[in-house]
């Protein structure tokens, strides 16, 4: 009774996500390698315009893959970009490739509504070639949820126009497809010779997948008709090409072959280990079905093996997702889209043929509205240009304005610069030969004067005093530290020489230690600089707070004080924050300021940083 149960559901199950993917293997597998998603979106990032963006997201879509979740948010993106542009053909690849994902989340009325509404819209411009694929995915469809008659029509619709292509690969997947819906009616003879005719085509194009997907579907046949020395040929050999192809997908799904295999041999150990290989791909993919049919499937296993408590544990994970996956409601759902979509397309064709009827007496009228057509789009043209031009002129004026700023703010640095040379050099190097003069002529007067004496001490003090005044204005000016230890070096040495007694401040930072950009550590330190100054100038503060923090890609500065606040709105205008505010606009970041009379002040700077 245990085998027979597997089987049934191996009949039921197996082959449904197995075939599913043959519809974009080719595609898919033989395609992707590492790195190839993360180009696709490198794509949709770099596209200038919609046309480049929009065919960008087509093709990663059509990749499909494990994050199914982030393909059909692109996939939306893409459709507005479609209907934007008016362009029905990549409007209906979006729907057909959004709704294979929608297919493996387990979300079957939503990949209904997708698959038909790209048959509508690409049968309606005329795309003989994307149709056979959608017909495919909606044989699929059917199959899933029990209608094998219309199943079979959709497969039959699909292999007659690849036919009619020459299409190979297409008929290939076809006969693969078609053989499933055999075996779930037990007409296990002519499912055999469908998947021996995908085989002789996958050999003919030595297509290693399609061979590989085709030992698969032999193996499990055999296994049905209990030649099972057979079917472990077929599928150690299927094992192979997906070891030597690092597939996790189809390996995932050749595991649960495999697993089905053992288990009507009666060796149910192997049978759950496979099992449990296949779920651990599975949960990586993040592929609902097969996971839900491993659980159920463990528990059968494990209820014959006498582990009564855990197949109670995997039938209660099996119904879970079952639940969640699929419903009758649903069922009844895609069959009312199917029968509407028959009814709008023999409407259409009626529809076809009487606009067939008429057209000739529209003509005049036509050629009207192509004259007057020809003028608005003339006219729509000349302002689109007319458009662009302004956003050149808008730029250019924004990079001009942002030179202009950068010019002033490197001019000032520049004279920055300079005096503090100037002080260092040039007043520094005299004051300092000042101070040896006063300090031999000390050693020369008599000590008979206490008076001239202490005179003379007072004018030493004052020019030692004016010596590091003068050094110390030199370093704020052009720190050191700044050049030597980057903006981390210069805001602690720039925050030590604060008189702690009179403000009590602390400096947090957090993720700082790399060197910046020159240009971001010279104008954050001057903003950290023009803060300090002001609190110790017009706060009245006893506290501050300084916190610089690196995350990601934006630099964050917060300073905080305790101090007696001021009226934004009349305040904001002063100098000392134009200069805060225009450094921030060179670097491109933003500033927040929060401060009311009595309630302190804090400052919030986010600067975004390039890689």
């Amino acid at each position: 009774m245990m085998i027979k149960t597997i089987q049934f559901r191996h009949r039921f199950f197996s082959r449904v996500v197995l075939c599913f993917i043959l519809c974009f293997t080719h595609e898919v597998f033989a395609q992707k390698r590492v790195g190839q998603f993360e180009e696709a979106l490198n794509k949709i990032s770099a596209a200038h315009n919609d046309q480049q963006k929009l065919k960008a997201i087509i093709d990663y879509t059509a990749l499909q893959g494990g994050d199914f979740a982030r393909i059909i948010f692109y996939g939306d993106s893409g459709k507005y970009l479609a209907r934007k542009i008016g362009d029905s053909v990549a409007l209906g690849k979006l729907y057909n490739n959004t709704g294979i994902a929608q297919y493996f989340m387990g979300r079957y009325d939503d990949a209904a509504n997708a698959l038909f509404y790209a048959v509508k819209l690409l049968e309606q411009e005329n795309q003989d070639t994307l149709l056979p694929s959608i017909y495919n995915d909606l044989g699929k469809l059917f199959r899933k949820t029990g209608d094998y008659t219309k199943s079979i029509q959709y497969y039959e619709q699909a292999l007659q126009n690849f036919t009619r292509q020459g299409n190979l690969h297409g008929q290939q997947i076809i006969w693969n497809e078609s053989g499933v819906v055999y075996e779930y009616l037990d007409n296990m003879n002519e499912a055999i010779q469908r998947y021996q005719k995908s085989l002789g085509i996958a050999k003919l194009r030595q297509d290693s997948i399609g061979i590989g997907y085709a030992w698969n579907f032999l193996a499990g046949a055999y296994s049905k008709q209990k030649k099972y020395a057979l079917a472990k040929i077929y599928l150690d050999s299927a094992f192979a090409i997906r070891n030597a192809m690092k597939d996790s997908f189809a390996l995932a799904l050749t595991y649960t072959d495999a697993a089905e295999l053992y288990a009507a041999m009666g060796d149910l150990h192997t049978a759950d280990s496979m099992y449990k290989l296949s779920n651990r791909l599975a949960f990586n993919l993040q592929i609902p079905d097969l996971i839900g049919h491993n659980y159920e499937s463990l528990a059968f296993v494990n209820k014959s093996l006498g582990k009564l408590e855990e197949a109670f544990a995997y039938l209660q994970e099996a119904r879970k997702i079952k639940d969640s996956l699929f419903s009758l409601h649903k069922a009844r759902e895609i069959t009312e889209l199917e029968t509407r979509y028959q009814t709008e397309k023999k409407e259409q064709q009626l529809l076809r043929q009487e606009l067939e009827l008429t057209s000739k007496n529209y003509f005049i009228f036509l050629v009207s509205i192509l004259l007057v057509s020809v003028v608005v789009v003339g006219y729509a043209y000349y302002r689109r240009y007319r458009t662009r031009q302004e956003i050149k002129l808008r730029e250019a004026l924004l990079h001009q304005q942002r030179a202009a700023m950068q010019a002033v703010l490197d001019a000032e640095e520049k004279e920055r610069h300079r005096i503090a040379q100037e002080l260092h050099d040039g007043i520094g190097q005299m004051m300092g030969a000042l101070k040896l003069n006063l300090s031999g002529l000390r050693s020369e007067l008599p000590n008979e004067d206490p008076m001239l004496s202490q005179k003379l001490d007072n004018i030493y003090e004052l020019v030692d005093d004016s010596c590091r005044e003068i050094r110390n204005v030199s370093h704020q000016m052009m720190p050191n530290t700044l050049l030597r230890y980057g903006l981390t070096g210069a805001v602690k040495d720039f925050m030590n020489k604060i008189d702690m007694q009179t403000l009590d401040a602390h400096v947090y930072m957090e993720g700082v230690d790399k060197r910046l950009n020159a240009n971001v550590e010279h104008m954050m330190f001057r903003v950290v600089q023009e803060c300090v100054t002001n609190v110790i100038k017009h706060a009245q503060a006893s506290r501050l707070d300084i916190s610089l923090i690196l995350e990601e890609r934006e630099l964050v500065l917060i300073i905080e004080d305790n101090g007696c606040g001021f009226d934004t709105s009349v305040s904001a205008e002063g100098i000392g924050l134009k200069n805060i505010y225009s450094r921030v606009a060179y670097l491109n970041g933003s500033v927040e300021l929060d401060s009311k009379p009595g309630k302190g002040t804090v400052i919030s700077i986010a600067i975004p940083l390039e890689d």
